[in-house]
């Protein structure tokens, strides 16, 4: 990672990195409306409140509300924790 990270509107072409993300998460429970279509409708009733954050082309962490905005900043130091230990 380049250590120069950027947030942008989460896309449900993102979907797919995101779940991996989301299941790296220790404690985040992934819920029955987090598959791809539930996600998929969340987005499009909900535009711009979803966020992406990248570190050039890798994603780093994913939001889908303000109340998981804390899991962002979770999500980047278990990426650089790894990262340091060579995983």
């Amino acid at each position: 990672m380049s250590g120069n990270i950027k947030t942008r509107e989460f896309a449900i072409s993102d979907y797919d990195t995101a779940l991996e993300l989301w299941q790296r998460v220790e404690g985040l429970e992934i819920a029955e409306g987090d598959d791809r279509e539930g996600v998929s409708h969340f987005l499009a009733r909900n535009p711009g409140l979803s966020r992406v954050a990248t570190d050039g082309a890798a994603h780093c962490a994913v939001t889908t509300d303000a109340a998981d905005i804390f899991i962002i900043w979770r999500l980047i130091l278990l990426t650089r924790r790894a990262e340091l230990a060579g995983v």
